[in-house]
């Protein structure tokens, strides 16, 4: 394993990465390197203070760090420019100037890619192409922003197993993450306020826990889910959406447990078959809690809390199914002897724009 460095701030050393004192200017010089698994590129840009704008977009292409042996090749955003670098979340920044079209693209196996910001490109943030292959990507603690398109894309089968964990999607022009990937593992991320869905999962086995989607596009969706997917404690906040739905379910077979479905017209709408819902909270939601051609299996011991709801679901219910209503909120376990799951899922509006959510199960 080598170490190796980006600085933006460098300036007379050696310009080959050995050190800081011979950084690389620019994250498209260490990616060029011929990298091999387990290699690290330490990366500082002090936050926005020296953020990196490239003049072309950055290219992760398979002659610079492809790896088909499972190591992976990490790239980690750092708090300092001397030692370990420090690594405590501040992020490397790339800003595309609102020229870039995508600002990064993804052509490599088994990258690593931690602490960094990817912002203001013209297009799509960080995107596959056609014809790219780009699998089994780990995103830890970045944020895909103000994009001209989506914040992260792919166009077909082409980036496959990503995991995404503790990541931001906000303010994107069309979707936060527009997603065709299949096996996409979504841990701990919050979308919002973005122009379109905040996740768009556009092929098989998405997976979404501990998220949080709130204030995007007024009438859109904030989490359209595809075949065998599952859910498990989120937040899909329509901030008082007028005609949509929160949820929407295009693929069969989707499983949603512990989640809250709040402040949409339509709290799940689609065309699903046997999508199974339990211990989940509907409250506020000003049309139909679900509707269209939904066919709902309800788990036993699934009660389903459906306070200020104008309906209930509305069609496609098999036979022999109920809509319980469970006033306290919690899974139903209501002999004093069983362990009770109260849902908590909340979120803080707070005065300088951060808001605090709180989300998941527990007494």
């Amino acid at each position: 394993m080598t170490t190796y460095y980006v600085d933006t701030t460098v300036s007379g050393g050696l310009d080959n990465g050995s050190s800081w004192a011979n950084a690389w200017n620019d994250l498209q010089a260490a990616i060029d390197k011929p990298l091999a698994a387990g290699d690290v590129v330490l990366c500082y840009s002090n936050g926005d203070t020296n953020k990196e704008s490239p003049g072309a977009t950055i290219d992760f292409d398979g002659t610079s760090g492809s790896n088909s042996s499972g190591g992976y090749i990490k790239f980690i955003g750092c708090s300092t420019n001397s030692g370990d670098g420090s690594p405590d979340g501040t992020k490397y920044v790339l800003d595309g100037g609102g020229i870039l079209s995508p600002l990064v693209y993804m052509t490599s196996d088994y990258l690593w890619i931690e602490n960094f910001r990817f912002t203001n490109a013209s297009g799509d943030g960080v995107a596959a192409a056609v014809g790219s292959n780009a699998d089994r990507w780990v995103w830890i603690n970045c944020e895909f922003d103000n994009h001209g398109d989506c914040g992260w894309t792919c166009t077909g089968d082409t980036a496959d197993y990503h995991l995404f964990v503790g990541c931001q999607f906000y303010s994107n022009t069309t979707h936060g993450c527009g997603s065709s990937a299949q096996y996409a593992w979504v841990v701990n991320c919050t979308f919002y306020q973005n122009g379109n869905h905040g996740y768009l999962a556009g092929n098989m086995y998405s997976n979404l826990f501990r998220c949080a989607f709130y204030d995007n596009a007024d009438g859109l969706i904030n989490a359209s889910m595809s075949a065998w997917s599952y859910v498990d404690s989120c937040v899909f906040d329509g901030t008082n959406q007028s005609s949509e739905s929160s949820v929407s379910m295009d693929g069969d077979q989707v499983l949603m447990l512990a989640s809250r479905i709040t402040n949409a017209a339509i709290g799940i709408q689609g065309n699903s078959n046997f999508a199974t819902i339990g211990w989940c909270l509907f409250d506020g939601n000003t049309d139909d809690t679900a509707q269209d051609t939904l066919l709902f299996h309800l788990p036993f011991q699934s009660d389903l809390d459906l306070t200020s709801n104008k309906g209930v679901f509305s069609e496609g219910n098999p036979a022999g199914s109920t809509n319980k209503f469970d006033p306290d909120m919690d899974d139903g376990y209501n002999a004093a002897s069983s362990q009770d799951y109260n849902l908590k899922a909340s979120r803080t509006y707070n005065s300088d724009g951060t808001d605090t959510v709180e989300l998941g199960v527990g007494s």
